[in-house]
């Protein structure tokens, strides 16, 4: 955390120098000084106030100071960095143990600086306590077991600029060697600060190894920002590295490293996203057979499928298929039956998408596929499964088996420690209490899941709870502030480059302006909603937006009623082709109602019974008491 201070006034840096001096007096012509070259810094007022002090300018005459010699203005240092240099100077003897530390950073422990340092205790100890009491560090507890705080970073990073550049290569190396081969806790559990004294020796080999490690780290922490970070440093050394075979196959497997968190912080469908793979897929090609290919297809399958890019998603799931097959990979299988099954979802085959994502769950062995989520995007390949088996369950008519799966998915995301697969399997579980119209259910999930999304930096995660927020909000009866949040969450879904799931953002959308009688701008979302369905393929929720259309075409004053029931049917057809029976009973509820307002009551009986007669669970949901309450109706 950084905090900005402000420039003091004349009459505060005065105040300041006589704390500073313990109440005694400076002369004038000091304090004139002072007060004109720290030019209202309070570090610099600091600084120069004890550098008079303690530099002999002036002297102690009990009550006050006073000049020792003639006051010449270039006695006093022109800039912060020249005092602190002055000051380190006249503590010659302790100087060298400054610099080694500044080496170290800003905060060190005294065993490392001892073992870098391979000075006698007798020399260490008491050239620490003489830097301590010049008040430029700050002891917290006693040698061996104490740490030490550079008073200002300013302060460290003049005794650091001191060095020449070849000491200072010189003593990063030490402090790395001696990290690795002294402090191998250290090194295995912060690699990143091995990693920083490589990079500041100039040892690239070295350098490269550790923030690969640094960002392995981070990813199994769910630390996505720094793990991008990480990879991109090592990625950024490689590059001034020699061209050949070894560099490519560093690049290739750096890459394939970087993808899964840069899914998670850029957005899975991100530009950036899609550039590191297709680089990485080019590296395959040029180096031939390598393991990381499958990865780097499932980074491309990904990235194309969220942007709804159906078809070339399709393509890429095949090719993940032969690959998994022909190597006979019982991990790499339930990672493809994944793929599948999520694709199969989101193009509206509810028969064969639940069969792979079956399979999938019967392959997983939790001990042995704990690290699946670190290769392939970050998330736990059996969450998902598990995630698109519910949404596949509550389109096939099984409500409640639905959300037991969810249930499912967050025990296991939450045992499994996995903080992107626990938010995937919130924000799947509020859609599944969206379909099950459980309003109060779904704004609880979506609201502790956009703070979740928002602390991981997932950005298609946090878009996606906010329509969901969104919805929940509308349907508690504040439908401005609820349509708003949907169109901001959809935006922020956008800026991810992840726009697969918007025929269903479009269809909350439609649901919140129909229940706030903003009829124009649900026929609107409608309209947008069945373009990008059709045109990517993506045609899971097309009967709902149709049967939305219906509903909103109604609350026109006077609604064409035959564009009305054209809308209902053909919902209906689409939810029967597809075998949704949620979406089917749906779209008979709504011909139902427009078939008894025609008088048409025998017909709209026939409809609605034919569709309930079929379901066995989910009664106490609102879409089944509508039926039901319907047909009673119909038949008083």
């Amino acid at each position: 955390m950084s905090l900005t201070v402000n420039r003091v006034t004349r009459k505060q840096t005065e105040l300041m120098i006589g704390r500073l001096t313990e109440g005694k007096p400076l002369p004038a012509e000091v304090v004139h000084e002072i007060v004109a070259k720290t030019d209202g810094v309070p570090l610099f007022v600091e600084e120069l106030t004890r550098m008079v002090i303690e530099s002999g300018l002036v002297s102690d005459r009990g009550n006050r100071y006073e000049i020792t010699d003639s006051l010449l203005p270039l006695a006093i240092p022109s800039t912060l960095q020249d005092s602190l240099m002055a000051r380190l100077d006249r503590l010659a003897t302790v100087k060298e143990v400054a610099q080694i530390s500044s080496a170290l950073g800003r905060t060190f422990h005294y065993e490392l600086l001892r073992a870098v340092a391979a000075l006698d205790e007798d020399v260490l100890r008491p050239s620490l306590t003489r830097l301590a009491e010049s008040d430029l560090l700050h002891r917290r507890g006693a040698p061996p077991d104490a740490t030490y705080v550079f008073k200002h970073a300013l302060i460290q990073e003049t005794a650091y600029q001191s060095m020449l550049l070849s000491r200072r290569q010189q003593l990063h190396t030490r402090i790395g060697d001696t990290l690795v081969e002294r402090f191998p806790v250290i090194a295995a559990t912060q690699p990143e600060i091995v990693a920083h004294h490589y990079t500041a020796a100039g040892l690239a080999d070295q350098s490269i190894d550790y923030w690969s490690r640094a960002g392995r780290r981070a990813v199994e922490r769910s630390a996505n920002v720094e793990a991008s970070a990480h990879f991109t440093r090592a990625l950024t050394i490689l590059a001034s590295q020699p061209a050949g075979t070894e560099r490519l196959g560093r690049e290739l497997a750096l890459r394939t490293a970087l993808g899964p968190a840069l899914m998670s912080t850029k957005g899975l469908g991100s530009p950036e996203v899609g550039a590191n793979y297709r680089q990485a897929l080019e590296l395959c090609r040029q180096l031939g057979e390598r393991p990381e290919l499958f990865a780097v297809l499932r980074g491309l399958w990904e990235f194309h499928e969220l942007r709804g890019e159906l078809m070339i998603a399709c393509g890429l799931g095949e090719e993940l298929f032969r690959l998994a097959q022909a190597a006979d990979d019982r991990a790499l299988r339930l990672v493809t039956h994944d793929v599948l099954g999520d694709t199969l979802y989101w193009c509206g085959d509810f028969i064969r998408a639940p069969e792979h994502l079956e399979q999938g769950i019967a392959l997983y062995r939790p001990a042995e596929d704990r690290d699946l989520a670190h290769q392939h995007a970050g998330y736990d390949p059996c969450v998902a499964c598990l995630i698109f088996s519910a949404y596949a369950l509550w389109y096939l008519g099984y409500p409640d088996r639905a959300a037991r799966r969810i249930d499912e998915g967050l025990a296991l995301a939450r045992d499994l420690s996995q903080t992107i697969s626990e938010s995937f399997a919130i924000q799947f579980g509020a859609v599944i209490h969206h379909l099950r119209r459980e309003v109060s259910l779904a704004k609880q999930a979506a609201e502790s899941n956009v703070s979740l999304s928002a602390e991981q930096a997932n950005v298609f995660i946090l878009g996606c709870s906010m329509v969901e927020e969104g919805w929940a909000i509308a349907h508690e009866g504040d439908h401005a502030r609820g349509v708003a949040r949907i169109i901001e969450g959809m935006e922020v879904c956008r800026g991810s480059g992840a726009t697969l799931e918007f025929p269903h953002c479009w269809a909350a959308l439609a649901d919140a302006c129909r229940a706030g009688g903003r009829i124009d701008e649900g026929l609107e979302a409608v309209s947008a909603g069945l373009a990008q369905a059709r045109d990517t393929a993506a045609l899971f929720n097309e009967a709902e937006l149709l049967r939305l259309q219906g509903e909103l075409l109604l609350l026109r004053p006077d609604p064409p009623l035959g564009d009305v029931e054209r809308c209902f049917r053909q919902a209906l057809e689409i939810a029967q082709r597809q075998t949704a029976k949620s979406l089917e009973l749906r779209a008979a509820i709504s011909l139902g109602r427009l078939l008894m307002r025609k008088g048409k009551r025998a017909e709209a009986y026939q409809q609605v019974s034919a569709v309930y007669g079929w379901f066995t669970e989910g009664f106490d949901t609102d879409d089944l008491k509508d039926a039901r309450n319907l047909l009673t109706t119909l038949t008083d």
